[in-house]
């Protein structure tokens, strides 16, 4: 058994599991369940709103990255805008980070318990949300190891669904030809 120091956390993830358990924090399928809606508001310029908002999170993760290495504390979002610039906005940024904390879960569950209620009438929104609630709370209370096992579980679908989307919905005679409805499958 291996020792933990007192009054520290031990390191049980690899790299691998937490780029897993960032994709899944992202929720890939979330552009498909909200594309239709936006298409005509955004002119057709749907994927191009994504890529600006990648090339802005890569920005992020990078900045991250560099003040992890700076500021090597626990706090992230609270300890590098306090360290970078002032003690007040740190605060700020710490609390808005909380917010994000507990709205980010609260809309996820929201959105899956109105896809749930669709797909079964018979039970009720709240019913979807508590489910869906004590669910996540029981898988994270038994361990950051279980939660990458279920959620490398959860990924498949979602990855399979997403490359099934591309794949049927391309071109087939050249990969740089333009749209053509006589071409795809859906």
């Amino acid at each position: 058994m291996e020792e933990v120091e007192t009054g520290t956390l031990k390191r049980s993830l690899s790299t691998r599991d937490l780029i897993i358990y960032g994709v899944i924090f992202m929720i890939p399928v979330a552009p498909v369940a909200f594309y239709g809606s936006f298409l005509k508001p955004a002119n057709g310029m749907v994927a191009l709103a994504y890529l600006v908002g990648m090339i802005a999170m890569l920005f992020t993760g990078f900045s991250y990255a560099t003040m992890s290495h700076r500021y090597p504390y626990s706090g992230s979002v609270y300890t590098y805008v306090q360290q970078g610039t002032t003690p007040a906005l740190g605060f700020l940024g710490g609390w808005g980070i909380c917010l994000d904390y507990l709205l980010i879960p609260t809309i996820t569950y929201l959105i899956s318990a109105s896809f749930g209620h669709e797909l079964l009438p018979a039970v009720p929104v709240w019913a979807w949300i508590t489910f869906i609630a004590v669910f996540n709370t029981i898988i994270n209370l038994l361990g950051g190891r279980l939660c990458i096992s279920v959620e490398l579980v959860a990924i498949r679908p979602s990855s399979t669904g997403l490359s099934s989307l591309y794949f049927l919905n391309t071109p087939f005679d050249s990969p740089w030809s333009g749209p053509s409805d006589e071409h795809r499958l859906l």
